[in-house]
């Protein structure tokens, strides 16, 4: 039986597989929920898929699992990317297409001008002010 048939969405597929992300709010402040409970033979074989893709170095999940993993932790970003494994999956059982990635290049890293800024920010944290001027390059002589 096709996922799409059971499940109208990867959303649904997440909540029932336990991947989706837990939602806790209180007089309107959110507060980080913990996943919900549902088929942990599933969690934990896609928890153990998506801790072999975050060591692949140039693919999606492993750009996932960068960008999310300093600022939530480990565990975190690995749940995230068995998230996001699990609607990839979802969409080709219910495209009967073999899967693709599109986004091989790595998003999580930094262009030229980023850097720039952040590392120029750092400076001017610690008190010095920065002005930046581009070195001329070396013209080879004729």
């Amino acid at each position: 039986m096709s996922p799409h048939r059971r499940f109208p969405s990867a959303a649904h597929l997440c909540k029932w597989a336990g991947v989706c992300p837990g939602n806790h709010e209180s007089a309107g402040k959110q507060y980080s929920g913990k996943t919900p409970p549902a088929n942990r033979w599933l969690r934990s074989i896609l928890v153990q898929m998506a801790n072999a893709a975050v060591r692949c170095k140039a693919s999606y999940f492993a750009t996932v699992y960068r960008r999310i993993a300093p600022r939530r932790g480990h565990k975190r970003a690995v749940v995230a990317v068995a998230h996001r494994l699990l609607i990839a999956v979802y969409h080709i059982l219910k495209q009967h297409q073999p899967y693709r990635d599109y986004r091989t290049t790595d998003t999580g890293q930094r262009t030229q001008h980023q850097l720039i800024q952040t590392l120029q920010h750092r400076v001017e944290r610690l008190g010095y002010q920065v002005q930046l001027t581009p070195i001329a390059t070396a013209q080879p002589p004729s």
